[in-house]
């Protein structure tokens, strides 16, 4: 349905409102601010950033001075009265993960017709290891389909202020957004898809240490490691899986390695310096005992809800277990439940798994600890299902 006179009005207020008493919030919990004054672009145009942040909106919305909807993970729209509250208010596009994106991109083009501006996130997720995910190619065909400006934006700062894998965890520090470029409808047009795909990438990269070795600005908070084996799966020392355990400023694993992680995200006493150096081994580490067949899981007990709008319909409940398109739960009978035709699968926040089947979509849910990744990633391997993780 086309968004009424009625309802622009009351987005417009809303947002020029937000964006005032959001300023302070921005600055003070998570040391946001953009140089200058705020981002003034005839529209229409389509704002594309890099991703770190479940708040990235805001950083965003506060630099630009119009109004603009966002492209949104359907679970924000199904959380708390908050979340169901901004989705009133502001009407953000909604785009389920783990899924095609088919009614997203109708939608998208339908509000571009009618002169709005759009923003999106085109890594389709937060990034994982501190540094900016691939840019799906789809992306490309995408935005020349809009036939609207394209503006890049790039934060910085926003990995170690809120290291995905330490759930909502927020470290005091900064963090800047910076305007890459601005590419007007005839210079979109001159580009193929794959062309404006590379010059994307290239716009919104952001390496978090990287970054961090020229600046070396702390990111203070307490119990900085707490959470880590969300992200952190493999010891490297004993090359268990699943065997570590955060507390305070550690991780520790049951043969005895123990490494610190300190206010400037470096670890202490461990074979690498940073996430990411670890993450990179794991991911490499990992696929070839995929492919070897030498995996060996722990006894993650889940349940998995099938999602129908706002209702929630439990499936099964046991080990999880997953194969070649293939989600099953293990009961402790013997009994299994099996999902199969998996075809995409997604995370959200620290570890939250939403996957489709057939033409069904599920999540599990599972304790604070649970690893998802470990499971997404050798889904997807044997699945031939391209992943960030």
């Amino acid at each position: 349905m086309a968004i009424s006179d009625k309802e622009r009005k009351k987005h417009l207020r809303s947002y020029a409102f937000l964006q005032k008493i959001a300023a302070p919030v921005a600055s003070w919990f998570y040391g946001y601010k953009f140089k200058g004054p705020r981002i003034d672009i005839e529209g229409p145009y389509i704002v594309l950033c890099n991703h770190n942040l479940d708040f990235d909106p805001m950083f965003v919305g506060l630099s630009f001075k119009q109004q603009m909807y966002f492209v949104a993970s359907e679970h924000l729209f199904r959380q708390n009265f908050i979340s169901r509250l901004l989705v009133n208010i502001f009407d953000p596009i909604a785009r389920k993960k783990g899924t095609t994106a088919a009614s997203t991109v109708v939608e998208m083009a339908r509000r571009a017709r009618a002169g709005y501006n759009l923003a999106l996130f085109p890594e389709g997720d937060r990034s994982f290891t501190g540094r900016t995910d691939r840019i799906h190619p789809t992306v490309g065909k995408l935005v020349k389909k809009l036939n609207i400006k394209v503006v890049t934006f790039r934060i910085r700062g926003g990995f170690l202020t809120n290291p995905r894998w330490s759930g909502g965890s927020i470290r005091k520090g900064r963090m800047r957004g910076e305007l890459v470029n601005v590419y007007d409808k005839d210079q979109v047009n001159a580009m193929s898809a794959d062309e404006l795909v590379e010059k994307i990438s290239n716009d919104l990269f952001v390496d978090a240490y990287a970054d961090q070795k020229e600046a070396h600005i702390a990111y203070k908070g307490k119990d900085l490691a707490e959470g880590l084996e969300t992200g952190l799966w493999i010891c490297p020392e004993c090359g268990k899986i699943g065997t570590m355990h955060s507390h305070g400023n550690t991780l520790s694993c049951e043969c005895g390695m123990t490494v610190t992680y300190d206010e400037y995200g470096m670890m202490h006493g461990g074979r690498f310096d940073t996430f990411t150096e670890w993450y990179d081994w794991q991911r490499e580490e990992y696929d070839k005992r995929i492919d070897a067949g030498t995996v060996e899981m722990p006894d993650d007990e889940v349940t998995v809800v099938e999602l129908n709008g706002e209702e929630q319909t439990e499936v099964a409940r046991g080990r999880l277990q997953v194969g070649k398109n293939l989600i099953r739960l293990l009961r402790k009978s013997g009994e299994s439940t099996d999902i199969d035709d998996v075809h995409s699968i997604a995370m959200y926040g620290a570890n939250h798994i939403v996957f489709e089947a057939g033409k069904k979509y599920y999540e599990v849910l599972a304790e604070k600890r649970f690893c998802a990744r470990k499971y997404i990633k050798m889904l997807c391997r044997l699945s031939n299902i391209e992943t960030g993780i």
